[in-house]
């Protein structure tokens, strides 16, 4: 038997590197070069590295050089630079095929003014803390609420519109938000962030989202007071409102003096006291009359998606014990692998003191990692390997995140947030003293790069404290990127827009010419995305900045035609509890073509919708094809409907899905009635996914009165129509299958025996049966026709050891066996000997390289061979008479915008005795002239001329070089159907044939109008 052995390299880095992959004494080589992007990353403890790129690929026959695929890259012209493939040529010895070039869109700024200012965007109210910027219609756009003053009456809110803001107060606060305990989330798992508020005054309340609105619900009303003011300040009552059961729900948690630790769950229709989830430290807490915050943070630190407890907290220059709990799923369980590395928070005589400890997934691992920076000390990193934490001080904050005067916390600025839209975190540091810097993560650490500072101080402070500057970072547009937006009392109110442009491939040139280009929408964007309204916990409707292709088009540098394709998407969904993306609900593709007038038309529009629910997830329910009208109509041509079952097996440890019945529906294009279907049922499948039974039924109209019957039909009849539907069986197949699978072994799925029966309206069916039995190794060992029977006919097969069919035997009653065998070669690669049940014997031999065949001898003796360029294609053909027969390539660019006539290339082939012939190919390998020279010496020509869709438009007839042409001209129907071909006539006329279509019916007119 064939065996396949893959060698992987392992460097000690945590690097691992296919080499190479060897089979029948063939090989598939790969070698890398070093990369400057390099990575590294870890998981469940194990450090994983990338710093080397695939070069070349090589293939080898027998240690033969045979072909090279080699690969270029670029980097990206911004920090951090990322690896980019520019492109991939094939090279055949010292032959090199022209390159497959792929272009990508700039990376960096678009505009040279860095962050643009944009006053679209600007602020409609002061930012402070009396203002939330949030989405709460739910399409992926943040929008405004504000409360400015003590009176709810002063409300309001503005929705991001996506092109600015629009005042519409229907999502207005409903209470004061500054120091009253309010919290925006979405508690009942809708997709839609909710209102709840409670302070020290007891009046506790929620509002629901609904989609249009709040609405007042207090089944949803916090279980305890979140925040309160203590004069003029604001107290945190050691409340956190966060998932902690991994259902996709938030809970409420409860800790600010030893003792009262309390956990309420979210049951999805309100609250449960539960402490089996009660925080086992106290969060924050109140030293005489300051709000003390006990340097607990709740962040998941395992990557298992369960948030867990780090608390670290000096007090008084006194480091106290560090202590990490880990969620186990069911609650709490003392765990120091994660414990802080350093102070997180500090009490300096009633005063909180920031260690400037940020607690952020640096190096894009999945995997949160532990930073800390403050003006007191050395700055510091600790990587987080999936284990616990490693120092790694290549990360370590390029400045200090927080400062400390003595008897204050400053602001200076530092928000670490991804500006490049790498999904990697970078520093940006500006406050009004003017210092305005950004550092950008490259993927091993940071990099100055003040094209990224911020265009405005985002802090401002003196030595009494800081100062709200009304400076937010938030993705106001909807591009997934964060912009700046700065609304302070004075009025200054504006917003600059982030201008980065994603590295995405732009364009795919192959070596012919041709090109593919790519473009990419939002989510947020209306125009390739529409939200879905049937989303309910835990399977809710979103919409975000996420990128998706919303075109591709297809040109070529030769002529003007393009073809593209427009794609529109719906309904995406995600599991809150655990399982994640459903995928989208559906997802539209409209194919239209620009002609040489530079007329867009449109074509097809394909609609395919797809299940979301388990296990389903995924499958096609339906494809619908419709004619595209260009004028927002539309006409369905055909409908796919899917239906499927879930299959349990192994103890119910797999679900399996599997096709139980699918239906197709043809449309007539001039009536638009439903002209035949097809419906096929799958039934009485195994374990292992096999097919007991398969039914087709074909239906055709119902003819009024006809009293069709149903003999001997399938019965999958029934299974996709009811009585009702006016439709009728015209003819069914039924195949009913048995299997052998020997799990053991290993060898699965062998069909033993088939029986297929063919049923139609009032004529008897006809049925076939085979039978089918395996060797030790599961290969075939005899399949019989009609078995058990006097018509039975038997197919026994030999093998040798590599798998290879060496023997096949026919043997039945009263007819004399016969044998056919097959010689292969030492290595088992290629059959060199043929011989027949005559005792006829041809042999071949091969070239190892390109598996072509290069001699075949045949019974009578006689030899041809053959001969091959360097990639493969066949050169010269020599025949046992000595003639032969030339193939040459040539490239032959030669441009005539017409109809796609636009040669590339051109093959010549010479046949002994006769003039060479010369065929013209375009880039899309069609042939658009032939030429070949009479007996007078003249060249005789041909050519094709092909419409925007690739169809041939034109075909001369052969014309003497420099003389007139005549052409067949064809037409077609707007979905490609051929309607009428035109040809020269007599005394300088023409003559058309035609043809019509009437659902399953066909008229062909010639050019005398005589029908059939």
């Amino acid at each position: 038997m064939l065996l396949i052995m893959f060698i992987v390299k392992t460097m000690i880095n945590g690097e691992y590197t296919l080499s190479r992959i060897n089979y029948s004494n063939n090989s598939v080589r790969f070698n890398y070069e070093d990369r400057e992007d390099k990575a590294i990353a870890y998981q469940a403890g194990a450090k994983y590295s990338q710093t080397k790129r695939l070069k070349t690929i090589t293939t080898y026959a027998e240690n033969n050089l045979a072909r090279s695929y080699n690969l270029e890259y670029q980097y990206s012209d911004a920090i951090p630079k990322r690896t980019q493939l520019v492109s991939l040529q094939e090279q055949i010895g010292d032959k090199y095929l022209p390159k497959m070039k792929f272009s990508w869109k700039r990376f960096g700024y678009v505009e040279p003014t860095r962050w643009h200012r944009y006053n679209t965007w600007k602020p409609p109210a002061v930012i402070s803390s009396k203002m939330r910027i949030i989405d709460v219609t739910g399409d992926g756009l943040p929008d405004i609420l504000q409360c400015a003053s003590s009176s709810v009456t002063d409300c309001k809110s503005w929705i991001n519109t996506g092109a600015g803001w629009r005042r519409n107060d229907a999502y207005k606060p409903k209470t004061i938000i500054n120091g009253k305990g309010v919290r925006i989330l979405d508690v009942n798992g809708n997709g839609l962030v909710d209102y709840l508020q409670c302070d020290a005054a007891g009046q506790c309340k929620a509002w629901i989202n609904t989609g249009s609105g709040w609405q007042r619900n207090d089944s949803w009303k916090p279980p305890a007071v979140i925040a309160y003011m203590s004069g003029s300040k604001s107290v945190d009552n050691g409340v956190r409102i966060v998932d902690v059961t991994g259902d996709g729900l938030p809970d409420f948690l409860k800790c600010n003096t030893v003792g009262d630790c309390k956990a309420w769950i979210n049951t999805g229709s309100g609250w449960q006291r539960n402490n089996n989830w009660k925080p086992p430290v106290v969060i924050a807490y109140m030293s005489g009359t300051n709000n003390i915050d006990n340097g607990v943070r709740i962040v998941d630190v395992t990557g298992d998606g369960l948030p867990d407890f780090l608390q670290c907290e000096l007090s008084s220059g006194s480091v106290t014990d560090c202590k990490s709990w880990i969620n186990t799923g069911t609650g709490w369980k003392r765990d120091d692998a994660y414990k802080p590395q350093t102070a997180i928070a500090g009490n300096y005589s009633g005063v909180v003191k920031d260690y400037g400890v940020r607690i952020v997934d640096v190096n894009g691992d999945g995997l949160v990692d532990y930073l800390q920076c403050d003006t007191a000390g050395a700055c510091k990193a600790w990587i987080n390997t999936g284990s616990g934490w490693q120092r790694n001080d290549s990360w370590k904050p390029p400045i200090a995140i927080s400062h400390w005067n003595g008897s204050n916390n400053i602001d200076k600025g530092v928000r670490i947030v991804d500006v490049t839209g790498e999904g990697l975190p970078d520093f940006l540091k500006c406050d009004t003293a003017g210092q305005c810097k950004a550092w950008i993560n490259t993927g091993s650490g940071w990099q100055l790069n003040d094209n990224w500072k911020p265009p405005i101080a985002i802090s401002h402070w003196n030595d009494s404290g800081n100062f709200d500057t009304g400076v937010r970072i938030v993705d106001v547009s909807g591009d997934g990127l964060p912009d700046f937006l700065k609304c302070d009392t004075t009025g200054d109110c504006r917003s600059w827009t982030n201008m980065t442009s994603k590295p995405l491939l732009k364009s795919i040139i192959t070596g012919t010419g041709t090109t593919t280009w790519l473009d990419y929408k939002p989510l947020t964007d209306p125009s390739v995305y529409t939200k879905g309204t049937n989303g309910a916990y835990p399977n809710i409707d979103i919409q975000n900045a996420r990128l998706v292709v919303s075109s591709v088009e297809t040109r070529t540098n030769l002529f003007n035609w393009k073809d593209a394709t427009y794609y529109k998407y719906g309904d995406a969904k995600v599991n809150l509890k655990g399982r994640g993306s459903l995928g989208f609900g559906w997802i539209e593709a409209r194919d239209d073509y620009l002609d040489d007038v530079e007329l867009t038309h449109a074509l097809k529009l394909t609609r395919t919708q797809y299940r979301q629910d388990y296990p389903y997830t995924g499958q096609v329910s339906s494809i619908e094809e419709y004619l595209d009208n260009g004028d927002g109509t539309k006409q369905l041509l055909n409908r796919q409907l899917n239906r499927y079952k879930q299959r349990i097996s192994h103890s119910g440890k797999v679900h399996s899905v599997d096709l139980y019945t699918n239906r197709n529906d043809v449309y007539g294009f001039t009536s638009g009635n439903l002209i035949k279907s097809t419906a096929i049922m799958n039934s009485n499948i195994d374990e292992y996914g096999n097919i007991g039974r398969l039914s087709v039924a074909h239906y055709k109209p119902t003819v009024t009165g006809a009293g069709a019957t149903s003999n001997n039909l399938a019965s999958a009849t029934t299974v996709m129509y009811p009585t009702t539907n006016p439709m009728s069986v015209n003819f069914t197949t039924e195949t009913i299958n048995t299997y052998d699978n020997d799990s053991a072994k290993w060898h699965l799925g062998r069909l033993k025996t088939a029986k297929v029966t063919h049923g139609a309206i009032n004529t008897p069916s006809i049925t076939r049966t085979s039978s089918f039995t395996y060797n030790s190794d599961g290969l075939l060992k005899s399949e019989t026709i009609a078995p058990n029977t006097d018509k039975s006919l038997t197919t026994t097969y030999e093998y040798d050891s590599f798998g290879n069919k060496t023997k096949s035997t026919i043997t039945g009653s009263g007819i004399v066996s016969r044998s056919t065998t097959v010689e292969y070669s030492t290595d088992g690669k290629f059959p060199v000997k043929t011989t027949n049940a005559l005792g006829h014997s041809e042999t071949k031999t091969f070239d190892t390289k390109t598996g072509n065949v290069l001699t075949l001898t045949g019974p009578n003796g006689l030899t041809t061979t053959w001969e091959y360029d360097a990639l493969g294609r066949q050169a010269k053909e020599t025949r046992a008479d000595g003639t032969t027969t030339t193939t040459n390539y040539e490239w032959w660019t030669v441009l005539e915008n017409r109809y796609r006539h636009a040669t590339i290339y051109k093959m010549t082939t010479t046949t002994s005795g006769s003039s060479p012939k010369i065929t013209y190919f375009n880039a899309l390998n069609q042939k658009v002239k032939e030429q070949h020279t009479g007996f007078d010496g003249r060249k005789i020509n041909s050519d094709t001329y092909y419409d925007d869709l690739g169809r041939i438009k034109q075909a001369s007839l052969p014309y003497f070089e420099n003389e007139q042409k005549y052409f067949v001209t064809m037409e077609y129907d707007a979905i490609g159907r051929l309607i009428s071909t035109t040809k020269p006539a007599d005394e300088g006329k023409t003559a058309t044939s035609s043809t019509s279509y009437n659902g399953l019916s066909t008229t062909t007119t010639n050019a005398l109008g005589h029908q059939k």
